[in-house]
């Protein structure tokens, strides 16, 4: 763990980090591609939960199409190891709480070539993560819970 813990130390230096200019890639890269970057992931177990938050609201449509590209190949590549979490939260501060800031959540897993949906309560992110940190696979929420396909 880093010395910070994870907290953000000079808000600053955070911001002035995070202000990245893809716009020359335009010119370099074919077919419209532009970088895109992962908000959060958290690695236990050899299993791996990918995180994107947005502002308000997200689910599965709301993400640009080379981003659903892009998580829909990570999460065939091997879908009993990678997952998406999509995460909305209200905050209009520079800080986000990726613990209580988190309004509503939406999981992702991949089974057979079919991508499926399941919400996780309002105030259970913590402990979803907590429970797939101790090594618990998603596709153990899937047989218990209401899982919907994502066309």
């Amino acid at each position: 763990m880093s010395k910070s813990g994870g907290a953000i130390l000079i808000e600053e230096a955070y911001a002035a980090g995070k202000m990245l200019d893809h716009s020359e890639w335009q010119n370099i890269l074919p077919r419209g591609i532009t970088p895109s970057d992962i908000d959060m992931f958290i690695e236990s177990h050899g299993m791996f939960l990918w995180c994107e938050l947005k502002y308000g609201y997200c689910r599965w449509n709301n993400l640009s199409v080379g981003q659903r590209i892009a998580f829909r190949k990570l999460m065939f590549s091997n879908p009993r190891k990678h997952f998406i979490c999509l995460l909305a939260h209200l905050c209009d501060n520079i800080q986000i709480n990726t613990v209580t800031d988190i309004e509503s959540v939406y999981l992702y897993l991949a089974k057979e070539r079919v991508l499926f949906e399941l919400s996780i309560p309002f105030g259970k992110w913590p402990d979803f993560v907590a429970w797939f940190c101790r090594g618990k696979n998603p596709h153990l929420l899937a047989k218990d819970h209401i899982v919907t396909e994502v066309v």
